[in-house]
């Protein structure tokens, strides 16, 4: 049986692992972990602290982790289960000598202006209007209605969707993103009994749309604001801990956080790990 400790003293978190008759300690001072043995994923992330999720653009290109990993998103864990996440654009070394307050507000700042610049760019409006106008001419053209019987055109309809959808778009804001809740899979190996694969999925706030995503929240009564789009990242444990100048990360392929030198790193969940998903697609 495992289970978690955790005081406050000093401004030092101590996380404390129980199994059996042993234990190891973890402390976290100033959102850097420092632990003797490996920390399970759901414990990291029921910390509060900053990770630090890698690039697409830098996965494919096989980029070491290192000063030049590029980021493009920041996951903040509020200690109670929930995390909030805004978009970044910056690498690891440009960190250097920022606290994490600094980082958030970079990566607040950021997001907006990048979500912004969705909403004022003319061309996905455009896009918008010319699909639902080929959805409105497909609709009172006899011979596409004739050629597509299973697919309930409807003229009126075709207007509708498009004079509701447009209002819908013309009506959305930037909504700074709030604490979301995420959750955490495994996929047990042969035996059943271990973690083989883990991941962690949550919604992020997204202001790139189509006519079927603001159709959707048309229909199901939605205000106007982002769609949500599900993220899922696979947690590979990296060994150990690596340097960028005089920081110190660790964690797991797709998403670092700050570690003091020597943390031992983190790992998998069990199975049997209260509050997550187990062999579930």
């Amino acid at each position: 049986m495992r289970r978690t400790v955790a005081a406050m003293s000093a401004g030092v978190l101590f996380i404390t692992t129980l199994s059996g008759c042993g234990g190891s300690q973890a402390t976290v001072k100033d959102g850097a972990f420092d632990a003797k043995q490996p920390i399970p994923a759901s414990q990291a992330f029921n910390t509060k602290s900053i990770w630090y999720q890698r690039s697409d653009f830098d996965i494919d290109e096989g980029t070491p982790l290192g000063k030049d990993t590029y980021i493009s998103r920041i996951l903040v864990f509020d200690g109670a289960g929930k995390l909030t996440t805004y978009a970044i654009d910056t690498q690891l070394g440009e960190l250097k000598d920022k606290t994490d307050d600094q980082i958030i507000a970079e990566a607040k700042k950021y997001d907006k202006e990048r979500n912004e610049s969705y909403l004022k760019d003319d061309s996905q409006r455009s896009k918008l209007q010319d699909s639902y106008d080929g959805a409105i001419a497909a609709a009172e053209d006899p011979t596409y209605v004739e050629a597509h019987p299973d697919e309930n055109i409807d003229a009126a309809q075709a207007k509708a969707n498009k004079t509701k959808g447009m209002e819908f778009y013309d009506n959305v804001q930037y909504m700074e993103p709030v604490a979301e809740t995420y959750t955490l899979s495994v996929t047990t190996d042969p035996s059943g009994n271990a973690a083989q694969e883990e991941s962690i999925k949550f919604n992020v706030p997204s202001y790139q749309f189509n006519t079927s995503s603001i159709d959707a929240m048309v229909q199901s009564g939605r205000t106007p604001g982002p769609r949500e789009q599900q993220q899922q990242i696979t947690l590979t444990p990296i060994n150990g801990s690596f340097q960028v100048y005089d920081m110190w990360f660790g964690g797991y392929l797709n998403m670092v956080t700050r570690v003091e030198q020597g943390n031992a790193g983190f790992a998998l969940d069990s199975p049997k790990t209260e509050g997550i998903k187990v062999d579930e697609d």
